[in-house]
């Protein structure tokens, strides 16, 4: 018996920036493809009133060709509010529902389109356990970046894209977290890459800004 696949075909908002489940994401819209994208989203009901928003690997903007340019894993957007402004252009409020892979991009609007498959919530074994650990790591990274979050008795899951989308590093490297198979492997990156960013601000912290100066810089 062939294995089930959980599809569908949903829009596409290319962004130079992550979108994690949970997490809110106000937008205007204003480009001609994307009050195209709202005015059809306006013809929903306001429950299937969603999209997906997928990072751009390189620059800021991706056109119908720059399929390439895309991570193959995103997250759906489901939009909480939609107005339309004066000027044409629209807000909306949105929120982080769940993550799709693109399996096929479709270039038959204005806007990029795709076949996409719904990715699982997948606990994977010892969660629990490393949440514990994560959590202890992101209270000082908290501290020291001045984030107003609580993740007092958060589920691992939620920690788990709460630190995600936190952590101050290349698009790149939170993009594999958002990728990783289940919570477990998730918490057990970010547990890394909190424990890199808080050594490298210990180091910062202890080299006197008079030796930063004087260091020749370097590209790599």
């Amino acid at each position: 018996m062939p294995e089930h696949r959980d599809t569908d075909v949903i829009p596409l908002f290319p962004l130079s920036t992550l979108l994690v489940p949970g997490l809110l994401l106000p937008l205007r819209l204003f480009e001609p493809r994307y009050l195209e994208l709202a005015s059809d989203l306006l013809t929903l009901p306001a429950a299937e009133r969603q999209f997906g928003v997928v990072a751009i690997r390189h620059g800021r903007e991706v056109g119908l060709a720059g399929g390439s340019e895309l991570y193959d894993v995103g997250t759906l957007a489901a939009v909480s509010d939609l107005s339309t402004n004066p000027d044409g252009t629209f807000n909306l409020q949105t929120s982080g529902t769940r993550r799709f892979r693109i399996l096929e991009l479709d270039l038959s609007k204005a806007y990029l389109q795709a076949r996409v498959e719904y990715l699982p919530e997948i606990a994977g074994e010892g969660a629990a356990g490393w949440a514990q650990l994560v959590a202890a790591d992101f209270e000082s990274y908290r501290s020291v970046m001045g984030l107003a979050v609580n993740t007092t008795d958060m589920p691992p899951e939620v920690l788990s894209y709460v630190v995600t989308a936190a952590l101050v590093a290349p698009i790149g490297e939170r993009q594999i977290l958002l990728s990783a198979p289940d919570t477990t492997t998730r918490l057990t990156l970010a547990h890394r890459a909190l424990r890199q960013e808080l050594a490298i601000m210990r180091v910062l912290a202890s080299v006197p800004a008079v030796d930063l100066a004087r260091s020749p810089v370097s590209a790599n």
